[in-house]
Parts: structure tokens; sequence; C-alpha cells
């Protein structure tokens, strides 16, 4: 393999002797591009469908949706799948690095792995309306991260993967991260936070029941909903073929949109 190596530019030399590891339950590794840091997450043997891919695919949906995501890109290394994305935690001062103060919403509203359950989107809402800085727009965007991840079929929004940056006086929302379709046999699907008045049920209108919590009239609320439904359903499929997913995986990630295409 070695010799593979030597015909990979430097950027990606980098992403092979990247530096330290990061927690989470996928491979990745801290890295830089043209000292610009990054994360760098890794295919799996394991894998059994291509996450990286996926992932990718999923997140420039959001970016589609009107979102906050960081740059993001995608690499082939040594036959493997590299998913990139920027981080938003540390900012390049030439030689050195500053460290932006990064919180989980776990750490923000005090709570316990154990009890991850017990949380909704209204309680990240209230830790925005408590410490942010610019509350009516994080209130928005919450919002709409809560209907993207009950269009793409995201039950993995546990509390660590929310996230605020520390703005110099007080809290902002974090840029979106760990956004991962699981496809669904079954018609009910839950998310792992509460909704809105019907608690975990991941269907749109348990969340527009919910809108007053986020800042937003019925109205304003069916208009994001409608047009980020519009989104998804039009533009998943081209942006996973666009990701190098082929038809059989296509095909097995459709019933993650299905909501997306259904009249609820």
């Amino acid at each position: 393999r070695a010799q593979h190596v030597e015909e990979l530019d430097e950027n990606l030399k980098q992403l092979l002797t990247a530096g330290s590891s990061l927690g989470g339950a996928r491979p990745k590794a801290a890295t830089e591009i043209g000292d610009q840091p990054w994360i760098a997450k890794f295919q799996a043997r394991n894998d059994s469908f291509p996450e990286c891919r996926v992932e990718y695919a999923t997140m420039r949906l959001a970016g589609e949706c009107g979102l906050n995501v960081p740059a993001l890109d995608f690499k082939r290394v040594l036959e493997r799948d590299i998913y990139l994305i920027e981080r938003f935690d540390r900012i390049p001062h030439g030689n050195w690095m500053e460290r932006r103060h990064f919180a989980s919403g776990l750490t923000m509203l005090g709570a316990h792995e154990s009890e991850v359950s017990r949380y909704s989107y209204a309680d990240l809402a209230g830790a925005l309306r408590q410490h942010g800085t610019q509350v009516r727009q994080d209130l928005h965007e919450l919002f709409k991260r809560m209907v993207f991840n009950i269009l793409v079929t995201n039950d993995d929004d546990h509390l660590r993967n929310h996230g605020f940056l520390h703005d110099g006086k007080g809290w902002r929302l974090s840029p979106l991260y760990d956004v991962v379709p699981k496809p669904q046999v079954g018609l009910e699907r839950r998310l792992v936070l509460g909704v809105g008045p019907e608690g975990r049920n991941a269907t749109l209108e348990n969340a527009l029941a919910g809108a007053a919590v986020f800042d937003l009239g019925q109205e304003e609320a069916e208009a994001i909903v409608a047009e980020m439904r519009a989104i998804v359903a039009a533009r998943w499929e081209p942006l996973f073929e666009e990701a190098g997913l082929g038809q059989s995986d296509r095909g097995r990630f459709a019933t993650c949109f299905r909501l997306a295409g259904d009249d609820e």
C-alpha cells in the first residue's frame, strides 16, 4: 500500500496521518486541510451500508433545506471512503488555533446519559431562551432541524448530537452535525427527543402542534414544513446518486424519505 500513499496529494496524506482521535461511534480523526481544521470520518470494516456517503449526501440535503451546515467534502483514499466536515469549534490564527467554547445539549440541560429520552426539543428551546444571544433565529433553526430529522428519519437525535457555541456574550446553536437516516420497516417513527404534544412521535403534525415553542406562528411553521418537504422529496435521491450510492442503496434508504412525499 505504501506506493499508493506516495501517489496521494499532500492534503490526502494528512488524512492518513491525522491528529488526535475523537470520541463517538464512528472511526474519525482531527486533521487540517489548507490550515483549516476538519474532522475526517472513515469507512468502518463492519459497515452494513456506505455510511460516509450517506452522511455526506444527507448533510448536503440539510444545507439545501436552509439549515446551518459546515463546509463538507468527500474523498476516496486507498479505496476507502472518507467523509470530511469542517470544524466549527476551532478558529485558525496563523500558527495557533483558537478554541471556541462548545457545549452539547446534554451539558446545557444538565442531563445524564441515562435519562436523555425524558428531554425534548422544547427543552433545548428553553436553553436558548435562557442563555441565547440570537434567540429567535436559533429557535427557528432548531425547529427546522427537528423537522429535517423527521423528514429523513434520523432517530439518533440525542442531546450529544445538538451543540452550542459561546459567542463571547452567550450561546448560539452550533452548526449541524451527525445526521444519518435510518431505514425503517414499520410506518411508525419516533425520535429520541420529544417533538410536540404527542411526545416523541416523529410526525409533521406533532411538530406543527408545538410550533409556538419555537416562536413560530402556525402559518409560518406550515410554510417552513411545506418548503422543506418539497426540497427533501425532490433532492434526496439526486444527492445520494451524486455521492456514489447505487440504485440498490438508494432503494434501501427510500423508506427514510417516505414522509416527505406522503400526504400526512
